[in-house]
């Protein structure tokens, strides 16, 4: 009986054994060449590596760089508050023994120690940080916000899905004549085709519940998060040498865009802000490009400074490290020198802080102006030289939008983030009496005809001077030359009447208003032009005979950019070229002329030239008490703009020097700042003075 039983127990242990060797034998044999083949089989794939963004100078100052920071990540389960339950238990199972994991007790004080642990990280955090706790929580309750918006989305929408399909379902089954369930064992073995329907029925899981879709994870809550950005280099060292005190912190690099000389030229330089959903949507986009220009230099030349995105192929090979095979190096941004005359630039900014209002009767103190620009580019190559705006800001703060100093930044009441130089568009005032002025003389009238100025045209309510306005007189018998140097309304009406408004329409779109200049700055506007057909023309106003007034002396239905004002004076001053103006330097491109409005010989621009030099030289002339210079000969125009606000109107100064021999343009605009003689005006002379001091008038320059 015993040796019977020891050989059924061999008979066993042999087949077993036969069933293993089988088997190997199988893996071998059978699979063993597949599986070979398989690892030594690989898969490549790419994926971008960003390119670093171009440099923005001046000379010798940098505006804008690429700078590598490194900033503190925290993973999303450590930040929120309170801590989620599933994870927190499934983290503390984790740190216990398999035997321990059953035990409420010792679970317990797991999640317990797991929780002190985040807050002691937190505690640490602050501290290497050098920022408070609040301010700590604050960010993360910011993030949390974010992400369960995420979550919240999702699980909305698989309600709505799971609601469809629950209705199709009810609807199936109401129109299926035959419902089918899923068999039963019994059903499928008295089958004749058993083997092949149970065959089916073990791989078939049973279907689904319909009655309702659960919530669900999305993968931002198993993401790092940064929340501690530009730690200092010591911080760095802190964390690397003990990262074992900070766990659920990693440290990452980051390149960012930055500006040193922060609010310099910010409206030149303008700033780059991260993608927006469709740019994120792009993933090679996304993982290729950290920002996109919004504004100025940083916008209109965005392709340019990005630069071309390199490519890493790897090689990934099952059961071994992925290796790098090759690829190639990204190509950095170009750089990009720019035209401005940096001590000039600050200088012209510092005149603007220091504008201010005139103390008056119903204010006995003086105020500060709010917003304006001043601008200054050669007349010959339209290379921009000073391109001011008021208000300032710190460039680094809009570059970065999601926080709170940006926010506060967007919703100021000034409208810092307005760029004024090429979006702003207000009526010219009698800086556009030159373009009145030529078309008179280019449609007949003799500009030394002289006409008698009362104060007003035909009626004293009605197209008057400001002189009436004040002192209830005209200015007597004006030509063309007195009505420019001592801004006589009354005389442009009557030459409006007189050619009619489409001969002065003409000549403002030989200038370039209502169009824009092609400065190499983003999101210029055009301004507005009447009567062209073009964005913003006027047809009401066109068939108006009431309303030609306004337009022959800037006001009414035209409006004009700081820029678009620079370059009229420009063709003026360079005997009628009108140049595109531009802030970027490159010596081997030729000036661009978008048009020669008139050939040097043409004895209209020099009327205008020599009206122009006696507004400041001659004691009649608006500007000659707020702007004569005994060093530098300035010919300008004032304007004063009504704004139709009771903020006040606009100041003008435009003009050129010298005024014998021109080499830049320039104009200043305050906005809201009373008359361009007394408040523009002398911004304007201590700008030319400024210019004459740093030598920018010299010979060889």
């Amino acid at each position: 009986m015993f040796a019977h039983r020891i050989r059924i127990l061999s008979w066993l242990c042999v087949a077993a054994l036969t069933v293993v060797w089988a088997r190997v034998a199988h893996l071998q044999l059978a699979i063993g060449p597949w599986r070979r083949a398989t690892l030594a089989e690989s898969e490549t794939r790419s994926r971008p590596l960003p390119a670093p963004r171009g440099t923005i100078r001046a000379g010798d100052t940098v505006l804008a760089r690429d700078r590598c920071v490194s900033n503190l990540a925290v993973h999303y389960r450590c930040l929120e508050r309170p801590v989620d339950d599933v994870w927190l238990t499934r983290q503390a199972r984790s740190r216990l023994r398999r035997r321990e994991r059953n035990d409420p007790a010792r679970l317990a004080d797991a999640k317990t120690a797991l929780l002190q642990e985040i807050e002691s990280t937190w505690q640490a955090l602050a501290e290497l940080a050098g920022a408070s706790p609040s301010e700590l929580d604050r960010r993360a309750r910011t993030v949390q916000h974010r992400v369960e918006r995420i979550v919240d989305s999702v699980n909305r929408r698989r309600g709505d899905l799971g609601r469809a399909q629950r209705t199709a379902d009810a609807s199936d089954a109401a129109t299926s004549p035959v419902a089918r369930p899923r068999p039963s064992l019994g059903q499928l073995l008295s089958d004749p085709n058993a083997w092949r329907r149970l065959t089916l029925w073990l791989a078939t899981p049973p279907p689904e519940p319909t009655t309702r879709l659960g919530a669900v994870s999305v993968i931002e809550q198993d993401r790092y998060y940064t929340i501690v950005e530009d730690i200092t280099p010591t911080a760095v060292i802190r964390f690397t040498s003990h990262p074992e005190r900070y766990p659920g912190v990693v440290l990452e690099q980051q390149v960012r865009r930055v500006y040193p000389e922060r609010d310099l030229a910010c409206g030149v330089v303008g700033y780059i802000e991260p993608l927006d959903e469709h740019e994120a949507d792009n993933a090679r986009f996304s993982a290729a490009h950290s920002g996109v220009g919004r504004s100025g230099v940083e916008g209109f030349y965005d392709q340019l400074l990005r630069g071309e995105p390199g490519e890493l192929r790897e090689e990934l090979r099952p059961g071994c490290p992925t290796r790098a095979i090759g690829g190639r190096p990204p190509q950095p941004g170009h750089d990009i020198d720019l035209t401005l005359h940096l001590p000039l630039q600050r200088f012209a900014e510092q005149l603007l802080d220091r504008a201010s209002l005139p103390a008056t009767k119903s204010n006995a103190t003086a105020t500060s102006v709010d917003s304006g620009v001043i601008l200054v580019l050669d007349v010959h190559t339209g290379a921009v030289l000073v391109a001011a705006a008021a208000p300032r800001f710190d460039l680094n703060i809009a570059a970065r939008p999601t926080t709170d100093a940006a926010r506060q930044l967007a919703r100021a009441a000034n409208s810092p983030l307005f760029n004024r130089i090429v979006q702003m568009s207000l009526p010219p005032g009698s800086v556009f009496k030159p373009i009145t002025a030529i078309a008179a003389i280019k449609s007949g009238i003799d500009p030394r005809e002289t006409i008698v100025c009362r104060g007003y045209l035909h009626d004293p309510d009605m197209y008057r001077c400001l002189i009436y306005r004040h002192h209830g007189s005209g200015h007597g018998a004006v030509d063309l030359t007195h009505a420019l140097m001592q801004s006589c309304n009354v005389y442009f009406f009557d030459a409006c009447e007189r050619i009619g408004w489409p001969a002065i329409v003409r000549w403002a779109d030989e200038f370039g208003f209502g169009r824009a200049t092609g400065i190499d700055l983003a999101n210029e506007e055009p301004g507005q032009l009447p009567g062209l057909g073009r964005a913003g023309a006027n047809g009401a106003w066109a068939s108006s005979d009431g309303q030609f007034g306004g337009l022959a002396i800037g006001q009414g239905a035209v409006l004009a950019s700081p820029t678009q004002v620079a370059v009229m004076m420009a063709a003026i001053a360079n005997g009628g070229e009108l140049v595109v103006p531009h802030v970027r330097r490159d010596a081997l491109q030729p000036p661009r002329i978008m048009r020669n409005i008139a050939p040097n010989s043409d004895r209209s621009l020099a009327v205008i030239r020599d009206a122009l030099a006696r507004v400041v030289s001659d004691p009649r002339g608006t500007g000659h008490e707020h702007v004569f210079l005994d060093d530098v000969a300035i010919a300008g125009k004032t304007g004063t703009a009504q704004s139709g606000s009771p903020r006040g109107d606009h100041a003008w100064f435009a003009g050129y020097a010298p005024a014998a021999k021109p080499q830049f343009a320039f104009v200043v605009v305050l906005e809201h700042a009373g008359t361009g003689g007394q408040n523009a005006g002398p911004v304007a002379r201590e700008l030319v003075r400024q210019m004459n001091a740093l030598g920018c008038f010299a010979d060889d320059q």
